[in-house]
């Protein structure tokens, strides 16, 4: 069986690959998360290192006042590391999106038993099976990553049901054992 996929390439699922990278390897244990746990560890590590370095006893800074001083910087963590989230997305990804070849560009991908083709904006090429080093399923689509950064989106939209989706990720997952 093969599946062929006809979409287009939008900046929401740029987004969405940026987003799946980040699930990628140790860093990407906590999801979607993660940019906000370790930059709230980093915060953690470097106030407790500061204060210690400064000769603040440790006993003193596991009391219960200077624990809640220590946190109450982790919701400013947060929101900054939101706000560094937010001007990227909506900043410089939309930019750097902007000078992808294939960005809003209608997107053809094929899926058989000999490997990938894709094709769109007169640029087209393939891949076996072997070359994906790793894949990411999100509720709406599948990422097929041949490397670190560059990936296929295989989006829910391009199908015509839930079912159809359910096995194209069957079929992804089956070709990926082999």
């Amino acid at each position: 069986m093969a599946y062929v996929l006809t979409y287009t390439n939008g900046f929401g699922d740029y987004i969405a690959m940026i987003r799946a990278k980040r699930s990628i390897g140790p860093m990407g244990a906590f999801g979607p998360f993660t940019p906000y746990i370790v930059v709230s560890l980093i915060y953690l590590v470097i106030t407790v290192l500061g204060q210690v370095w400064d000769g603040v006893p440790l006993s003193a800074l596991l009391e219960p006042q200077s624990l809640l001083i220590i946190l109450a910087g982790v919701p400013l963590v947060m929101i900054f590391v939101a706000l560094i989230d937010l001007l990227f997305t909506q900043g410089i990804y939309r930019l750097v999106f902007k000078r992808f070849v294939l960005a809003n560009a209608e997107l053809t991908v094929r899926l058989d038993d000999s490997g990938i083709q894709w094709s769109g904006n007169d640029f087209a090429g393939s891949c076996q099976w072997s070359k994906v080093k790793r894949v990411v399923e999100t509720k709406d689509r599948i990422f097929l990553f041949v490397s670190k950064i560059e990936g296929l989106i295989l989006p829910r939209r391009a199908l015509a049901s839930d079912q159809a989706f359910d096995g194209l990720k069957a079929y992804v997952r089956s070709h990926l054992h082999d």
